[in-house]
């Protein structure tokens, strides 16, 4: 039967393999180090056999030698602390790097004997790569948030701008607010992509939504499958929003009889899309260039680097756009 001391010392042993701990013992008379085998696999060196310190300090990564060398000189002094926690990563054999924690605690030689030095030391190491993964990923994603809610920013500003110039000013809060809504489309189909891409038809389904379903007589959208890059999509997306919000107002989608027909395909130099209306009221070209012109126009080709063509015939509205290679995912 066992004793209650063995019992503990099971006990400790189950504890630290659960919690992934390697440990090492140190024996500062002789410089060596000897690791158990949990320890020697995250520094890929030899378990239960004592060797030279050196040797696992050179598998720390130079950018992190210095310091861990300081840190570990001032652990020694007698008249410091005793004890240390670092992390640092590790450059494993085959070149992999493997972040770790380490806990050292020095053990010293009474003072009474003469001058009190380092005699042994233990370590106890834990694997925290996925912890600063996690922590890479999380950083990453808020400096991407913040790139993004700048370049929003100033799209919204941009926006604000340019809807203020044209128009009438006791319509500004309306006229802003609808275009605030597209791009609130625009981040909906984004957000669902995760923000690498936005879908083509995703994008014109969500922006038409509101003035009819996409699919049905009215509205139609066909072509193949197709990835926007997000800057690309932004910009369309506000296009889109602005082809419809006209033909709500004056052009197919203001007549029960008026059809919007989307239509895209693959050239050998990019894709080649076009919004076509028919069935609604005569067309007239505006008198002035507004905002919704200069976004159809000059915002959309400076955007999507293509060719843009803009035609108020008499029929129905027509636009189209050439989008290159480089604005879409293939």
């Amino acid at each position: 039967m066992k004793t209650n001391s063995d019992q503990l010392k099971d006990m400790y042993a189950l504890g630290v393999a659960v919690a992934g701990i390697g440990l090492g013992t140190v024996d500062y008379v002789s410089n060596s180090i000897t690791l158990d085998p949990r320890a020697a696999e995250l520094f890929d060196l030899p378990a239960d056999v004592p060797m030279s310190r050196d040797i696992l300090h050179n598998r720390i990564h130079p950018d992190d030698r210095d310091d861990i060398d300081h840190r570990v000189e001032a652990l020694l002094d007698p008249h410091g602390d005793d004890f240390i926690e670092v992390s640092h990563r590790i450059v494993q054999g085959n070149g992999n790097i493997v972040w770790v924690n380490a806990r050292k605690q020095v053990t010293f030689s009474d003072p009474a004997n003469g001058a009190s030095v380092a005699m042994s030391g233990l370590v106890a190491i834990m694997d925290e790569t996925a912890h600063k993964q996690s922590e890479a990923r999380i950083q990453y994603l808020l400096d991407e948030l913040a790139h993004r809610s700048k370049n929003l920013l100033t799209v919204v500003q941009g926006i604000a701008r340019r809807t203020f110039r044209t128009g009438e000013v006791e319509d500004f809060p309306t006229r802003f607010e609808q275009r605030m809504s597209g791009l609130a489309h625009n981040q909906d189909v984004l957000v669902r992509a995760q923000h690498q891409h936005a879908d083509l038809l995703d994008l014109i389904t969500t922006h038409l939504k509101a003035f009819g379903e996409v699919g049905k007589a009215r509205i139609t959208a066909t072509g193949p499958k197709i990835r926007l890059k997000p800057d690309v999509a932004q910009a369309l997306g506000m296009a889109f929003h602005e082809l419809a919000t006209n033909a709500s107002k004056y052009g197919a989608l203001s007549s029960d009889k008026g059809q919007v027909r989307i239509t895209w395909h693959e050239e050998d130099d990019g894709v080649a899309l076009t919004w076509s209306e028919s069935g609604g009221p005569t067309v007239v070209a505006p008198s002035r260039t507004g905002f919704g012109q200069t976004v159809l126009r000059e915002m959309l080709a400076s955007s999507v680097r293509g060719d843009v063509a803009l035609e108020y015939a008499p029929t129905g509205v027509q636009w189209m756009v050439k989008l290159p290679w480089d604005a879409v995912l293939r």
